[in-house]
């Protein structure tokens, strides 16, 4: 009987510390632009360390890879500081939890006014370069394995640009001001100490530039995609496949050159992508991505296999060629370097082959 008896009591204490564990830390995506991502920077630059693969969205567990092995009393008051706000960040406060549940949400507000005497001198920039007046971020974390977030926003339609009068305001007043693709961002995202899964809306950038990456940046909004990796500290493999529709318009290209006939909208457009990373010695971190573009073909299962060479399925011959003989179908090559021979100097390079004919 006293054996039975030791189960019961042995479960209830791995719930309560599996509960304590979910409040503490649950698993979370960091996204591109999230200021946690300039003190990670921060920190590894100060301690001499590589990041392994600066491909953000980022999970708490790939960021934690370089702060176990940072020593943090090493670094500077700037750089400390930053490490302290990693940590507050990987783990916050919910706003409620209760066992294996936790919720987080945040009202963001920021109003921006802008006044000219003169209103013949242009506003400067449009509705794009404009702040959300309004956001509320919200998201529910479940069993330290799951992630649900959606971020509405209201902001200015990013074509608006205001020509007339003295005053500008990034509140958008009136209904024909609202930009009503929103959210954007909004996902589910799950996995565990060396995987993640992401599918839904949110922003993407593959590499360490400041102003923009050659394969993919975070130059627009928002991607629809689905993402999986797999990591260690001195490997990843990303599997990506994001959604890029077909709109050919006559202020981008002149469509009066074109035949009758020639592909101008398409749904079903897909970029696939497929990434290894690797990290030597903490120090220098190489990366190697392939992508094919395929146009006007559904979603297709071949495409996601992890260690075909995409551009030996030359699937450019599968598919109507586009206009003038010009193909749907393009490959492109990517290689990334980055390099941290001693703290506080960093190193890094990428080269890209597009258009690559299949």
């Amino acid at each position: 009987m006293y054996k039975h008896k030791k189960v019961p009591v042995i479960c209830a204490l791995l719930i309560i510390l599996a509960a304590r564990e979910v409040l503490a830390s649950p698993f979370m995506m960091i996204a591109s632009g999230d200021p946690a991502l300039d003190d990670l920077r921060l920190v590894a630059l100060e301690a001499g360390l590589t990041i392994l693969s600066l491909t953000p969205p980022l999970s708490r567990d790939e960021i934690e890879n370089i702060l176990n092995i940072t020593d943090s009393g090493s670094l500077s008051e700037a750089a400390a500081e930053a490490y302290a706000r990693l940590e507050s960040r990987l783990n916050p406060q919910p706003r409620f939890s209760e066992e294996g549940f936790a919720l987080m949400a945040n009202l963001i507000l920021q109003f921006e006014a802008g006044i000219r005497s003169n209103s013949g001198i242009p506003w400067q920039g449009n509705g794009a370069m404009r702040p959300a007046a309004l956001g509320l971020p919200i998201g529910a974390y479940f069993f330290n394995a799951a992630e649900i977030f959606i971020a509405p926003e209201v902001r200015l339609d990013p074509g608006f640009n205001e020509t007339d009068g003295h005053f500008l305001t990034n509140v958008p007043y009136e209904a024909g001001r609202v930009d009503m693709f929103f959210p954007f961002r909004a996902y589910i995202a799950f996995g565990g100490k060396n995987w993640n899964f992401q599918i839904g809306r949110d922003a993407l950038n593959f590499g360490t530039a400041r102003r923009g990456n050659l394969l993919i940046s975070d130059s627009p909004d928002y991607y629809e995609f689905g993402r999986l990796s797999f990591f260690s500290r001195h490997f990843k493999y990303t599997a990506l496949v994001t959604h890029i529709p077909l709109f050919i318009e006559d202020d981008l290209y002149d469509t009066s050159t074109l035949p009758d006939d020639a592909l101008t909208e398409s749904l079903e457009r897909y970029l696939y992508i497929h990434r290894f990373d690797v990290n030597l010695f903490d120090k220098l971190s190489l990366a190697f991505s392939e992508g094919l573009t395929v146009g006007n073909s559904p979603l297709s299962l071949r495409y996601l296999n992890p260690l075909m060479i995409m551009h030996n399925w030359t699937s450019g011959d599968e598919y109507p060629n586009w206009a003038g003989g010009r193909e749907l179908n393009s490959s492109i090559f990517f290689v990334e370097a980055n390099w941290t021979p001693i703290r506080h100097l960093h190193f890094y390079g990428q080269i890209v082959i597009d258009e690559l004919t299949t």
